[in-house]
This record gives C-alpha cells, sequence and structure tokens, in this order.
C-alpha cells in the first residue's frame, strides 16, 4: 500500500507520527494469513467433534457459518484499522475507543489475546498428536498409552 499525505494528516490529528514502513508483499500476506487461520490445525481438531455429533450436515454448514462469522469479525477489525491506522492493533483500538476505561480495555485485551494464542497452541498440539497416533493405526493394530499419547503431544520421540 502506498503512502499518502492524507495518512500523515489523520496521523498528525491522533498526535501521532509515521514510523513503520506499511509495505506488504504478497508473500508475506499469505505467511501471515496461513500463520494466523492454522487451516490444518482447525479441520482436524474440529471435524471429529462435528462428525460424531451430527454427521456431514453439522460438518458442511459448522464450517460455512464458522466462515461467515470469521469474514464479518475480519471486515469489522478492516474498518477499525482504516480509522484508527496504527500498529497497536487491538489493544490499541481498545484504548482509544474505551473512552475513560480505555486503559483497562487495552489490558484485557492484550491479556485475553495472550491467553488465547496460548490455548490455541495447545489444542493444535493435541489435534496434531491425535492425526499422528491415528495415521499410524491405519493399517496396524497399535495400543498407544496415554504416556505415549503425552509424549507424542510434548514432541518427544517415543516409539509407536
Amino acid at each position: 500500500m502506498p503512502h499518502s499525505p492524507s495518512d500523515d494528516k489523520l496521523l498528525a490529528q491522533l498526535g501521532l507520527s509515521q514510523v513503520f514502513k506499511r509495505e506488504l508483499h504478497f508473500v508475506h500476506n499469505f505467511c501471515i494469513s496461513f500463520l494466523c487461520i492454522c487451516a490444518a490445525g482447525s479441520l482436524t481438531s474440529t471435524l471429529t467433534l462435528a462428525w460424531n455429533s451430527g454427521g456431514p450436515a453439522a460438518c458442511i454448514y459448522g464450517w460455512l457459518l464458522s466462515s461467515l462469522a470469521c469474514c464479518a469479525l475480519g471486515l469489522a477489525m478492516a474498518e477499525i484499522t482504516s480509522a484508527l491506522p496504527t500498529c497497536g492493533g487491538p489493544y490499541y483500538w481498545a484504548s482509544v475507543l474505551g473512552r475513560e476505561r480505555g486503559p483497562l480495555l487495552g489490558w484485557f485485551s492484550g491479556w485475553f489475546s495472550l491467553i488465547g494464542e496460548a490455548a490455541l497452541a495447545g489444542a493444535y498440539a493435541a489435534s496434531v498428536s491425535a492425526l499422528l497416533v491415528n495415521l499410524a493405526s491405519v493399517n496396524h493394530e497399535v495400543n498407544i498409552t496415554p504416556a505415549q499419547q503425552l509424549g507424542i503431544y510434548t514432541g518427544g520421540a517415543y516409539r509407536l
């Protein structure tokens, strides 16, 4: 995205100045987007639950509804980003839009984001370990003990 003088005016109104380069090439954008959505991890960890609970209809409609909700959230965040073009992200948005409770809301936004990222990392590791165990038992009868499953989960070198 090219830099424009109107951006400098808007930043000046916010009491800020342009510091960071706003250039994101296709490869960078793709890598960041793929990292954020973790398509493989979300698919393996959620399809089993949906399939066992509601069958194919739950998988299809659940995926479509989740996709629509993610798109709506992305559009809302894009609108906020266009109004507050800074590098602070959701923490800064909460601080500015929260008025008198802004610093507290920014603090909560930061901590909830950190806790969410940690929970997602754990959920992703759990789904990948379950996927590896299932792949190992496709053609062979494999009995995995809970300790071995934990070893796979934590990345240890356990025999299947």
